[in-house]
């Protein structure tokens, strides 16, 4: 099944390289790339990785998981 607006998978290249990190990755791109339906070729810039690794997604993991903690402490 193809999202609305996506390239279908004929569209996409063989190989995607990550802007951050500079490596590359074969198909299939969703083991290594999240998905940007607005982006030229459906995924986003920046590998998983990469991704997981930036700052504001970190610092947004570590707030999500304090909350948890305290609801689980307040229970």
């Amino acid at each position: 099944m193809t999202l609305p607006n996506h390239p279908s998978e004929v569209d996409q290249p063989d190989w995607l390289t990550c802007a951050h990190c500079r490596e590359e990755y074969p198909r299939p791109f969703r083991h290594w790339f999240h998905r940007d339906v607005n982006g030229p070729h459906g995924w986003r810039k920046w590998c998983k990785a990469c991704y997981s690794e930036a700052p504001s997604v970190r610092a947004r993991t570590a707030e999500r998981a304090a909350i948890r903690e305290a609801k689980a402490r307040a229970a």
